[in-house]
Parts: C-alpha cells; structure tokens; sequence
C-alpha cells in the first residue's frame, strides 16, 4: 500500500461528512470496479494507484473519488443525490482513460459504440420481446409512458444546477472530456440537479465569524430577491450562498461575512472602517466609487475622521481600488502637516506647485483682469504673488 503525501488523505465522500474517512492510495492487489463510473482499470494509468476507503469497502479511480455514486448536500438534505451521465445509454467502464486528457473525439466514438452495442443486443432478443408485447399490450403502453416522463425528468439537457443556476448540458466545443463534463448528481423525487463541479466545494452548514455577526450563521439553500443584511445587493445571487440568524432576522452572502474591517482605499485620503449602518443625517450620500445612491440601513464603509463619505461594501472591496489589506489594529501612521509653501523672507515665497523659482509678491496696481491663480484658478488680485 502506498502512502499519503505531506498534504494529507483525502477524504471518503461517501462518508458521514462530520465523520469523514480517509483514503489510501493502493496498488495491489489491482482495484477490481470503481464504486462511481463503474468501470476497471486503467489502462496506462500513469500514476499506477487507485484509493481505496478500508472502512466503506469501496475502491475509487484517481479522480472518480471526489465524485461519489450517491451523495447528501447541504441544499438537498431531505433526499441522496444520485451520479447521473448526461447520456444516459453510456457505459462508463468504455471510457478507459478518461483522467488522462480523453479527447471529444475518443469520447464521441466511446459514446457510438455503446449505444451501437445495445442496439445489437436490443434487435437480437426482438421477436420475443415482441411476442411478449403482444400479450399485454395496454400494460407494456404503461410502462413505456412511466418511463418516458422518468427519462424526461433526469434529462440533463433540460435542467439547470441549483447552486450555480446554470444549464446542466454537454458541451461539445472543450477539447478535452473530464468526468464531471458528462455527469451531474441528482434526485429523480425532487427533480433536483447539482453540476458535478459544484459539489466539491459544498458549503458548510454553519458558520462562526464573531467579527461578522455575534452568532452562528446557518446556511440558508433557498436564494431570495431580498438585500443582503451587509451589503444591500440582492441575495438571490447565482455564484454564492447565502447564510442567515433568524434570531436577529439577519441575513448575508457567504462572502459578505468576511468583509475586511478597516481599508484604505485610493478614492479617498483616509481610512474607512466597515459599519452595519449609518445614522440618517437627511442628506443622501452617493457612493465614492460607483456615485450611485448608498442606503444607510444597509452595511457600507464611512471614513474614520468624520468626513460625509459612504462605499458601497462591494465597490469598497474592488480590486482596482483596494489592495486587499483588512487594516483593524494596524496603527495609522501620523500625518505630515505639510504647509504649501516655504516663505524664503517677507517677499518671498518657494511654492511647491512651482519648485523650480521663487514667487515675489506684487504690490503694483497693474491690469490683471487676464490672469488667473495656478494653484486654485480664482482671477489674480492686487498683492499676489508672481515668478
């Protein structure tokens, strides 16, 4: 038996999830049937093991271990989610290699002869399937009709995941075919689906974050066209989870609950400190990124010295105008008072705008109605200063 690299087993997915098992990697003696896409060996596995969970029983390709045959999810508790293939007629065990860069082609040509195969099979035992048709033909029209809304219901061209919101179907322009292309998990009850891909990273059911909110947060499957409690965008968002405390009637996005505290960002010259709300000072405030209205019932950022200045959480956390840096207990550094010019005698002053001459005041009553100030393009008075 081989053993785990450095960075830990991974775990069995078939497992209870608060109780999970580990995985071994093995290579002899050689895996008999993969417990997810049922098929043998690799031929050519170029890592030679396959894992196995000594506790479950169970054998897993590399690859197909992170997508058990039958699972439980977070939004879907009531019911086990089932490894389903988009074409339904396919034999997975025709698909050799398919972690090792299987081809459109070669899983196009996999996908032909298998059906070929059941259609050989099929016509061979024709006529005394049709014998027997023709003994209870109301009872096998029946079945045909069950089966044919049981087929339309787990068709995966016909649904959409409800995690990410997006279609579950085959897409035939990738070049090369994973597993989870050509598979989704679901639950023929509900007609609930999930895309492969977005089991991995299931959600947990609570969350505790006492800089965000004072008690746990529990996942909440359902997506609501209401505001986020921290934000005040919609959480009926297609690319996050939403977590709520029905205690406070509180309810964010799973990333909201980790927004920074205190940033610095370059739209405004001094810090800005995360806050659930503002006190309605009867003058509305725009947003210093995206000048769109901010709601002060809603989480946003206000500048720490007092100036009337709001971000939306979202537009705060930007990229383009954050670095990243949550800034709660780093001390601020001391702000240079910096005057605007260095007064070199009575008439004399070297402005920063113009370090290269000196500036003279002027005490002369000439025509200045022409000339305009550089540094705040007011128009020119008497007794200003000139280079």
């Amino acid at each position: 038996m081989k053993g785990s690299n450095s960075k830990g087993k991974p775990f069995c997915r078939m497992s209870d999830v608060t109780k999970p098992h580990k995985l071994c990697q093995r290579m002899d003696p050689p895996l008999t049937v993969c417990i997810s896409c049922k098929g043998q060996p690799y031929v050519g596995n170029r890592r030679g093991y396959y894992y196995y969970c000594a506790t479950c029983g169970v054998e897993f390709h590399d690859g197909c271990h992170l997508f058990p045959p039958e699972i439980k999810h977070p939004f879907h508790l009531h019911h086990s989610l089932t490894l389903t293939f988009l074409d339904h007629d396919l034999d997975s065990s025709a698909l050799p290699e398919i972690w090792f860069g299987l081809t459109i082609d070669s899983y196009n040509d996999a996908v032909v002869k298998e059906k070929n195969s059941h259609s050989s099979t099929d016509s061979s035992g024709g006529e005394e399937e049709d014998s027997a048709s023709d003994d209870d033909d109301s009872a096998s029209g029946e079945e045909d009709s069950a089966s044919g809304e049981e087929d339309s219901a787990s068709d995966g061209n016909h649904k959409k995941c409800k995690s990410c919101r997006k279609s579950i179907t085959y897409n035939s322009n990738i070049k090369y075919v994973r597993f989870s292309d050509i598979t989704y998990y679901h639950c023929s009850i509900c007609n609930f689906s999930l895309h492969s891909l977005c089991i991995k990273d299931s959600p947990p059911l609570t969350i505790e974050n006492l800089k965000s909110h004072e008690h746990a947060l529990t996942l909440f499957p359902r997506k609501l066209p209401l505001p986020c409690d921290a934000c005040g965008f919609s959480l009926d968002a297609r690319n996050d989870s939403v977590y709520s405390c029905l205690l406070c009637n509180y309810m964010v996005h799973r990333r909201c609950i980790y927004l920074p505290r205190v940033i610095k960002i370059t739209r405004h010259q001094h810090r800005l400190s995360y806050t659930s709300s503002l006190v309605p000072s009867g003058d509305e405030l725009s947003c210093g990124v995206c000048r769109k209205l901010v709601d002060v019932n809603y989480g946003q950022f206000s500048c720490n010295k007092g100036c009337h200045y709001a971000v939306h959480s979202k537009c705060a956390t930007k990229n383009e105008v954050w670095d990243g840096k949550d800034l709660e207990g780093v001390p601020e550094e001391e702000e240079e008072d910096v005057e605007p010019f260095v007064r070199i005698d009575e008439d004399t002053i070297q402005h920063f705008s113009h370090d290269h001459h000196h500036l003279k005041i002027h005490h002369g009553n000439g025509n200045h109605e022409n000339k305009f100030c550089q540094a705040c393009i007011l128009p020119i008075t008497v007794s200003d200063s000139f280079c």
